[in-house]
């Protein structure tokens, strides 16, 4: 079957995250009531009596302009009909945005492994090997780049089959998580340092 533009969004945006009561930005409570949670003496009794609405499954909820929404509540899809309205205006735009915004945070990362003067360190007893000689193992090691004075932690890294993301390779500095930069004309290698 085939998912609805309403439901796309409602899976693209939901919060993944559901629970046995929740309610709703417009004022109204969804529970589970047969969830297996472990409710307080008389908790679904008041929410009967309350004129919460019992669902067979978990409560989940989406998040429009920092507002929680129920997902069984139907008094969201109006906002989101205007949102996907302005998305489909403005897709071109979004895709440029967004295009634009991954180049800045890129740049913004490389930066980060350019250090100022004062946080440049070195290590007099021990030599520099040529970039050319330096092992392709995946293995961190010290990089000197080409301004000789600029070191950076680093590995060597190459995947040229494009399969699950754009070909890459070269020499990357680990950032966060899911995310490494690409150190540039890097000139010299040596191992790291033990308890640098």
């Amino acid at each position: 079957m085939t998912n609805t533009k309403l439901d796309n969004f409602k899976e693209a945006f939901k919060s993944n995250c559901a629970g046995c009561v929740r309610e709703c930005n417009c004022g109204k409570t969804f529970y589970n009531p047969d969830g297996g949670w472990d409710w307080d003496d008389g908790e679904i009794e008041s929410l009967e009596s309350s004129g919460a609405i019992a669902k067979d499954w978990p409560i989940q909820t989406l998040f429009i302009n920092d507002f929680e929404y129920c997902l069984d509540c139907n008094c969201w899809h109006e906002k989101a009909y205007s949102i996907m309205a302005w998305i489909d205006r403005g897709k071109f735009s979004i895709v440029e945005f967004l295009k634009l915004e991954k180049q800045r945070k890129l740049e913004e990362y490389q930066n980060q492994i350019d250090p100022p003067e004062d946080l440049i360190y070195s290590y007099g007893d021990r030599e520099w090997n040529a970039i050319e000689t330096a092992p392709k193992d995946s293995t961190t090691l010290e990089l000197l780049l080409k301004d000789e004075k600029t070191t950076v932690l680093a590995h060597y890294a190459c995947d040229l089959s494009g399969e699950e993301q754009p070909p890459f390779k070269g020499w990357f500095k680990h950032i966060s998580k899911n995310t490494n930069v690409q150190v540039k004309s890097p000139i010299a290698w040596r191992k790291v340092k033990e308890n640098s």
